[in-house]
């Protein structure tokens, strides 16, 4: 789901940046990967794989214009791909 409330005419979609920005990064694996938008609030759900990818995709977007913090709901789940790298 993506909510925004940033007017059209301003031409800035925080949910559609969040989304740009967390996924041209090539170390992040997103899964159901969801951003909401509310009066300086921006939500991140879904799921990665590990702890270092979580602080990144925050890290990745606390800088966006419009965001004052960051809630970061994604969850670090294990995949097989994950136990055989090791």
């Amino acid at each position: 789901m993506a909510v925004s409330t940033l007017p059209a005419s301003q031409g800035y979609d925080v949910v559609e940046e969040a989304q740009k920005r967390l996924r041209a990064v090539p170390c992040i694996s997103f899964h159901d990967l969801r951003c909401e938008y509310r009066h300086g609030l921006l939500v991140l759900q879904g799921w990665v794989e590990s702890y270092y990818e979580w602080q990144l995709a925050q890290e990745t977007v606390a800088g966006l214009e419009g965001v004052a913090q960051v809630v970061n709901q994604l969850e670090v789940t294990w995949s097989d791909s994950n136990l055989q790298r090791r």
